[in-house]
């Protein structure tokens, strides 16, 4: 904050400033606000910033625009999402945001920290992926409704899994097993055959 008023206030007298932290990281999010008392200071301190490298960055000034200014002209198709809790899966997650904004979600990445959950959506459709900020950005999670599978029943379905796959198993060996005894009685069948049709060819001889 204070490398950031230093920075700027040689263009006019400051309200306010500050970077703006990620609260998971407490890192800077890599922008921040400058309130002036006048416009005029606020112009005159683009013109002389804006393209400037400072810190081994090139930096971007413009004038303030609210949140929905921001958005409403700019096209994206990624939703970056944060305070997940943490008993939600990637399946509950994206059956929330389709069901909410109507879209269809092409990427999906889930990322587990101790600090938090956190996931970034790639949603097919650019609407979509404002709806979801518009809608979302906010929300109580616990105004969704959408079961969540505890321990227990998460075993149990994992449980039942495995017995289908067993079954299968088992009926497969059982084809295996008649295939086989199949082919002994078939195969003893040739012996058998194979004895009668000597003797006969014997007794011609004689």
């Amino acid at each position: 904050n204070k490398t950031l008023y230093d920075t700027f206030s040689v263009f006019g007298n400051i309200l306010s400033c500050k970077v703006v932290i990620d609260k998971e990281t407490q890192k800077s999010r890599g922008y921040g606000y400058v309130h002036y008392v006048d416009d005029k200071s606020a112009k005159k301190a683009i013109e002389g910033v804006n393209g400037m490298t400072i810190s081994d960055r090139k930096v971007h000034a413009e004038l303030f625009k609210p949140r929905e200014e921001r958005i409403k002209n700019y096209k994206y198709t990624n939703v970056y999402v944060k305070y997940i809790p943490k008993n939600w899966d990637e399946e509950t997650l994206k059956t929330i945001f389709e069901g909410e904004t109507g879209g269809k979600i092409d990427k999906f990445e889930m990322w587990r920290h101790d600090y938090g959950v956190s996931a970034c959506l790639n949603f097919i459709e650019s609407d979509a992926a404002k709806a979801a900020v518009e809608k979302l950005n906010g929300k109580d999670v616990a105004s969704f409704d959408v079961k969540i599978k505890d321990d227990e029943e998460k075993k149990d379905s994992e449980d039942k899994t495995k017995g289908d796959d067993a079954t299968d198993s088992d009926k497969d060996k059982d084809k295996d097993k008649k295939d086989k005894d199949g082919d002994k009685k078939h195969e003893s069948s040739k012996k058998r055959s194979g004895k009668k049709k000597s003797k006969t060819h014997d007794k011609s001889d004689h």
